[in-house]
């Protein structure tokens, strides 16, 4: 849980009775808690705050670190499951997804691990903006065929539309990210002077497409079910998409 007063709660449910609070560095007056984002491992956690500043936390850390090339608001985060659950001893989130307040999608790589000559932060790249540059309020990642993906699958949500991205990454650039740049790339135009392409809206009924909700929505969530959740090749059976009321 992530708290007014800028500390996080950790409750292992297997030993309730023990909470663990972390402060962050900073005063209420300076900074406020936005969203706090855990990986399916439960190792790493992303703070974002309201004024764009952003912490990252390690499981067993004593205090978060404070990523510097992360300015902005972070709105939502596609973890890499399969990378997270099978590989339980690693201290890199690998090639993760972040949607952010203006609309665009980054791919990012943090490491918890010592390294005088390199911040936790490892790789932050912009991958595309959304044409309305609305809050992107859902993102999801997901690999396949299991056990050998080669395709990835994207789902990106705004207050009031829902987008698929799809694509074959870039496996040659794991170690370092620019995983999913060329992916990406063939929803970006190649001229600069026009604008750039639309991505598909997410085909959910047969021979029909949610195009866009109408009237002023400011708030949707997007959730995935997963029948073996803890599994490192499981796949979705089913998404839900909550958006706000209509005014």
């Amino acid at each position: 849980m992530g708290l007014a007063s800028n500390v996080i709660v950790f409750i292992e449910l297997s030993h309730p009775e023990q909470v663990l609070q972390i402060h962050i560095p900073r005063k209420p007056t300076e900074m406020s808690i936005h969203k706090i984002f855990l990986d399916p491992s439960g190792r790493h956690l992303v703070i974002t705050s309201q004024q764009g500043e952003n912490w990252y936390l390690f499981r067993g850390w004593k205090k978060p670190r404070l990523l510097k090339s992360f300015k902005m608001v972070i709105e939502s985060i596609a973890w890499n499951r399969p990378a997270l659950l099978s590989s339980p001893h690693s201290t890199s989130t690998r090639e993760i997804l972040m949607g952010t307040r203006n609309g665009g999608i980054y791919e990012a790589v943090l490491d918890a691990a010592e390294d005088l000559f390199k911040s936790q932060d490892r790789y932050l790249q912009l991958l595309f903006t959304l044409p309305e540059k609305a809050p992107i309020t859902g993102i999801r990642l997901d690999m396949f065929p299991p056990p050998d993906p080669k395709s990835a699958f994207i789902v990106a949500t705004t207050p009031s539309r829902i987008y698929q991205f799809v694509g074959a990454p870039d496996r040659r650039s794991e170690e370092s990210g620019r995983v999913f740049s060329a992916l990406f790339s063939i929803y970006r135009d190649t001229t600069p002077s026009e604008s750039p392409l639309r991505p598909p809206i997410l085909s959910c009924l047969p021979c029909k497409e949610i195009s866009e909700l109408p009237g002023n929505l400011l708030y949707s969530e997007l959730h995935f079910f997963t029948q073996s959740a803890d599994q490192a090749l499981s796949l979705p059976k089913s998404l839900a998409w909550l958006t706000g009321t209509r005014s």
